[in-house]
């Protein structure tokens, strides 16, 4: 499978944002108070990518899951699976790639076998750019139609 394939079948697949608390919301005015409130930096993200402004807000919610944690490194894992996602639908493939090697990385290996359907997405979508011929046991099926 040559880079123009797998180029297409990314940009075949509709992306969806990675889900954050239904209570953090951007700000209507961008401000960060605190750099270190993690939910400032986090609306901050989202806001960015509201805007389409994708690979900015990829970078600030890489920034995220490496200043801050959480239980778990749940906050990492969201994070770096949101990074993914803005760099997704910035196009840069590049910057997608390093943010699926990243979240792989950052996952223990019981966050890896839960994933929700969002991240399993993102991380089978991760696959394929990286030239994976086939699909994964945990690879949705709305993907697995793409290979």
């Amino acid at each position: 499978v040559g880079c123009a394939t797998q180029r297409n079948a990314v940009s075949r697949m509709e992306t969806r944002p990675v889900v954050f608390p239904s209570d953090l919301s951007a700000p209507g005015d961008m401000r960060v108070t605190n750099e270190n409130d993690p939910r400032q930096v986090i609306a901050f993200a989202v806001g960015l990518a509201e805007k389409g402004r994708h690979a900015q807000a990829a970078r600030f919610f890489e920034e995220a899951a490496v200043k801050f944690c959480s239980e778990g490194n749940e906050l990492a894992v969201n994070c770096r699976a949101a990074a993914a996602n803005e760099y997704l639908q910035a196009r840069d493939i590049a910057g997608f790639r390093k943010s699926i090697a990243d979240l792989k990385r950052g996952m223990n290996r019981f966050q890896a076998a839960a994933v929700d359907k969002q991240v399993a997405a993102i991380l089978a979508l991760g696959e394929m750019a990286n030239g994976a011929n086939k699909p994964s046991a945990l690879t949705p099926a709305a993907v697995r139609d793409l290979y």
